[in-house]
This record gives structure tokens, C-alpha cells and sequence, in this order.
């Protein structure tokens, strides 16, 4: 899930198990003080707090 920085969810998605996703900054180059959470359910397994998340960049998350 990606959100801004007021929290507001700007795309989520679903990675297939094992895959990977990609979330759009739909309607922003640039989000400052953006978060990336990762779920399983519902349970967040991991936040992070960018200063900035460029549109195009690519973030990865890796877990075992």
C-alpha cells in the first residue's frame, strides 16, 4: 500500500504469493513524506517512511 503523507491510501495492490506488485503514483511525479506498508491480511508486517517516493523508481521489499 502506498499512502501520502496525511495517510491517504494512493494505490494498492495484491502480489500474487511469492510475487511482486507494482503500485502507481497515479496523478503525482513526486510524493513527499510518502509511506509503503506491506500486509499479510491484516496484519502490516513492515512500514517505511520516505521523504520522497519518486513516480518510476522501484522500491523492493524482501522477506522470507
Amino acid at each position: 500500500m502506498l499512502k501520502d503523507r496525511e495517510g491517504n491510501v494512493i494505490d494498492r495492490k495484491t502480489a500474487p504469493l511469492g510475487g511482486s506488485v507494482e503500485l502507481s503514483v497515479w496523478g503525482y511525479w513526486i510524493v513527499v513524506n510518502g509511506r509503503i506498508e506491506v500486509y499479510s491480511g491484516s496484519t502490516l508486517l513492515v512500514s517505511r517512511t520516505f521523504d520522497v517516493i519518486l513516480g518510476g523508481d522501484v522500491y523492493r521489499v524482501i522477506g522470507s
